[in-house]
């Protein structure tokens, strides 16, 4: 789901919260999903709202397009 995730920020021009914890539990959540439901299920319909992939514009936008596994490991790791 990370690598889904940048490619899918890279092609819509989107960036991630500038808060990776935030990326990090929505990311694990969407791997769980497809797991056990077997798809990455997401509740966002025509708007973001998770925070996942956000418009430049939007003051929670960070810079990053990417995280790394070592990241997401960190991050969720109380989750």
């Amino acid at each position: 789901m990370r690598k889904f995730s940048e490619q899918y920020a890279r092609r819509s021009g989107t960036y991630f919260c500038v808060d990776k914890g935030v990326t990090s539990v929505v990311i694990k959540g969407l791997a769980e999903h497809k797991d056990t439901l077997g798809a990455p299920l997401c509740p966002c319909r025509k708007e973001c709202h998770c925070m996942l992939f956000l418009t430049p514009d939007n003051d929670f936008a960070g810079k990053d397009q990417e995280i790394s596994s070592e990241e997401l490991k960190e991050l969720t790791v109380n989750f």
